[in-house]
C-alpha cells in the first residue's frame, strides 16, 4: 500500500513538473561553507534546491537523509537547509512547482539552472498567484567521452533518483 502510495503521489505531483532547458551557469557548489549569491526570491514565491547527489544509487529510505537542501533567501543567498524547513513552507495556497534539469549537468550548474527556471517563472507569473520551486538535482555530469556508456549509466541513474523525487513528494502534505 505505502509503494502504491507514493507511486500514485509521484505520478500526481510529476504532471505539474517544469522542465525548462536554459544556457548553463554555475553560481554555487555545495562542498563549499560559503553563502553562495542568487537571485532573491520575493516574499511571495520561494526557491528550494534539493541534491540527492550524496545519496546511495540503491535507493532506500535510509538514504533520504543523505540529501542535501538548499534556500534561496530574499537576502539574495543559498542557505543550507533541510527536508523540515522545505515541508514547512507547505502552503495549499501556494503552487508547488518541481523543476529536475536534464543530463549533462553539474552540480554547480544545478543551483544556476533553478535561478534561470525561478526568475522564468517570477517574470511570466500571474501577480496574484503565489508559487514555490523546488529544483532536484542529480548525478548528470558527462562519463567518459563516448555517448552510449553515458547515456546507459544516466538510465539507471534516474530510476534511482526517481525514487529520492517520489519519497520527497511523498512528504509534502496532500493538500499542497
Amino acid at each position: 500500500m505505502r509503494s502504491s502510495l507514493v507511486s500514485f503521489r509521484a505520478a500526481r505531483v510529476i504532471t505539474t513538473v517544469v522542465v525548462l532547458l536554459f544556457t548553463r551557469a554555475g553560481i554555487a557548489n555545495e562542498g563549499s561553507s560559503q553563502v553562495v549569491p542568487c537571485d532573491a526570491p520575493t516574499a511571495k514565491h520561494q526557491l528550494w534546491l534539493v541534491n540527492t547527489r550524496g545519496a546511495s544509487s540503491c535507493p532506500s529510505i535510509e538514504q533520504t537523509s543523505r540529501l542535501r537542501f538548499w534556500r534561496c533567501d530574499p537576502d539574495y543567498q543559498w542557505r543550507k537547509s533541510s527536508v523540515n524547513e522545505v515541508l514547512a513552507a507547505d502552503d495549499p495556497e501556494t503552487t508547488t512547482l518541481i523543476y529536475v534539469h536534464e543530463n549533462r549537468v553539474s552540480e554547480a550548474e544545478s543551483f544556476g539552472r533553478a535561478v534561470q527556471v525561478f526568475q522564468q517563472l517570477s517574470k511570466f507569473s500571474p501577480p496574484e498567484k503565489r508559487f514555490r520551486l523546488i529544483a532536484v538535482s542529480w548525478p548528470s555530469a558527462r562519463i567518459g567521452h563516448r555517448q552510449r556508456p553515458d547515456v546507459q549509466i544516466k538510465s539507471q541513474r534516474s530510476e534511482v533518483h526517481g525514487f529520492y523525487l517520489a519519497w520527497l513528494v511523498d512528504q509534502i502534505h496532500p493538500d499542497v
